[in-house]
C-alpha cells in the first residue's frame, strides 16, 4: 500500500471537511432556513460517506482496491 497516497485522501478528507464547516457557519450567519441546513448536511453526510469507504479500501489492511 502506498502510505502517501492515504496520507494525501487524508489531507483531502479533511480539507473538504473544513470547506464546508465554513459554508454551514456562512449559511448560519445569514439566518439559512432550518431546510437549508438540513439539505446540506444530508449532502455532507454522503460525502463523508463515500469518502471514508475510498479510504477504508486504501489503507493497510483494508479490503483492497
Amino acid at each position: 500500500m502506498d502510505a502517501e497516497l492515504v496520507t494525501l485522501l487524508h489531507q483531502h478528507r479533511d480539507e473538504i471537511r473544513r470547506h464546508f464547516d465554513v459554508v454551514v457557519e456562512s449559511l448560519q450567519a445569514q439566518m439559512a432556513t432550518a431546510e437549508e441546513l438540513r439539505a446540506l448536511r444530508a449532502e455532507l453526510a454522503v460525502m463523508y460517506s463515500l469518502l471514508d469507504r475510498r479510504l477504508a479500501r486504501l489503507e493497510p489492511n483494508g479490503p483492497g482496491l
